[in-house]
């Protein structure tokens, strides 16, 4: 029987279908501070390129200006689970990337490198994103091919936030 993985298209806008069977694989290829690549095989001579954004943490709005720390007086970054190695990305002006340091209280993080802009728009992401997307897909492949998987289509539960922003077949 042919199963089929269902997860969103790009920028969540519907759903899309991808064959699968018993040696269907998929991997990471890249991961940078703004998008993870990853290439599913479905297991007969094509890969499909699947490159995506997040998964976000969260995005918010700057409250302060002191330098190399991200301070949003709405935000709860330890809430939102925030850990050092996470990215901050600026969605204005110079578009800055900074890596978390520490986070220093709920509504402030220490980043590397930072100027920051009263009011200025951020999003905040992680890194391990790539490892959470990679595993969404794999538990959805195992699961289509459990024994007691009958249904024909398997949605792939990726992470809160993750956007798929482009594909590609080779």
């Amino acid at each position: 029987m042919t199963k089929f993985l269902r997860f969103p298209t790009i920028s969540n806008s519907g759903t899309m279908l991808l064959s699968a069977s018993h040696n269907s694989q998929i991997y990471s290829t890249g991961t940078s501070d703004e998008y993870t690549k990853l290439i599913f095989s479905p297991g007969w001579n094509v890969s499909i390129t699947i490159i995506y954004k997040g998964p976000y943490y969260l995005s918010g709005a700057e409250t302060g200006t002191t330098s190399n720390r991200l301070i949003d007086a709405s935000a709860d970054f330890v809430a939102a689970g925030v850990q050092p190695g996470d990215y901050v990305k600026s969605l204005e002006g110079n578009k800055n990337t900074a890596t978390v340091v520490s986070v220093v209280s709920a509504t402030e993080l220490q980043l590397n490198s930072w100027t920051p802009v009263s009011g200025a728009s951020y999003s905040i992401y992680s890194p391990s994103g790539s490892l959470k997307v990679l595993t969404a897909f794999i538990d959805a492949i195992e699961k289509a091919f459990s024994t007691k998987w009958t249904e024909p289509i398997v949605d792939v539960d990726l992470p809160a936030g993750a956007i798929i922003t482009s594909y590609s077949y080779n």
